[in-house]
């Protein structure tokens, strides 16, 4: 099965050719036509869909067709030659024009990083339906479509592990906290859920968050001023975190729990979504695999 064949079976309604390739263990979850059912109503109701997002990750891709009105998506994973993966739905949209910075920020980031999470709509972006977090990224580093080396059970596996974290833009330090553990691979800990954090006051009273950083990483204090590209701490996997990344959000408020999530203008008027790459302050700051 050509992967590139799946948007002529989606747009074309072909619900047979598209559950032959589902692998055995979804086909158990429920008969063909069940599935036929569903699917004939999603294409119903979705226009002509296109390719937005293809990425890999440890022995699988991902696809994501979003239709042309932008109110209908469809997510499929794939391993080797099978579909392990699917879900098709109706995508929320919201009005991130009266949502969105005024200021711009860079990715806080010295290395080149993959968006695992962000864009905005709920299939790009787990984060999206929750209006505190909706427009935050989350930055992990691959190799040969991993994100770590060895057999990725130990922290210091991750490519991202350690690696410097710089100030977005210029601000001031309003929050730190620095003292919590890091978690195991495939552990979290829900009860601090941003683990390790900053919290950095702009401009325009907007707030920048940057979570999960590596215990005791974290080199500025409360109320200093730091400038765009100021190492401020290093990568971790604290908090409601599986494995070491970087989440990057802009908000209204300081407090994340009170706060609406802000659409980050980025530097150079480009807008991030999953599986783009954006390398940070070492290199030129867009490139794309």
């Amino acid at each position: 099965m050509n992967k590139t064949n799946f948007g002529a079976y989606l747009n074309k309604s072909k619900s047979r050719k598209i559950y032959k390739i589902f692998d055995q263990n979804l086909k158990r979850e429920f008969s063909y036509w069940q599935f036929r059912k569903l699917f004939k109503s999603y294409t119903r109701q979705s226009d002509v869909h296109e390719l937005k997002v293809c990425t890999q990750n440890d022995g699988t891709i991902e696809q994501i067709w979003i239709d042309e009105a932008n109110q209908f998506g469809v997510s499929v994973t794939w391993k080797d030659n099978s579909i392990i993966g699917f879900v098709m739905r109706p995508l929320i949209n919201y009005d991130a024009i009266k949502n969105e910075t005024t200021l711009k920020y860079a990715v806080p980031t010295t290395d080149c990083y993959e968006i695992f999470w962000g864009g905005d709509n709920e299939l790009y972006n787990y984060h999206y339906l929750y209006p505190h977090q909706r427009y935050a990224i989350d930055l992990v580093i691959k190799e040969n479509h991993k994100t770590y080396k060895n057999q990725g059970k130990v922290n210091t596996d991750y490519f991202c592990f350690g690696k410097d974290i710089i100030a977005p833009a210029n601000g001031t330090v309003e929050k730190v906290v620095n003292g919590v553990q890091d978690n195991s691979i495939g552990s979290t800990n829900e009860s601090q859920f941003l683990g390790n954090y900053i919290v950095i006051k702009h401009a325009e009273n907007e707030y920048s968050l940057i979570a999960h950083l590596h215990q005791y990483s974290i080199i500025v204090n409360e109320g200093q001023n730091v400038k765009y590209g100021d190492i401020i701490g290093k990568v971790g996997n604290s908090g409601n975190s599986t494995e070491p990344h970087i989440h990057f959000q802009v908000m209204n408020d300081k407090n994340i729990e009170a706060c609406t999530s802000l659409k980050i203008r980025f530097i150079n008027n480009r807008e991030l979504i999953k599986g783009d790459v954006v390398c940070g302050l070492q290199a030129e700051w867009w490139r794309y695999l």
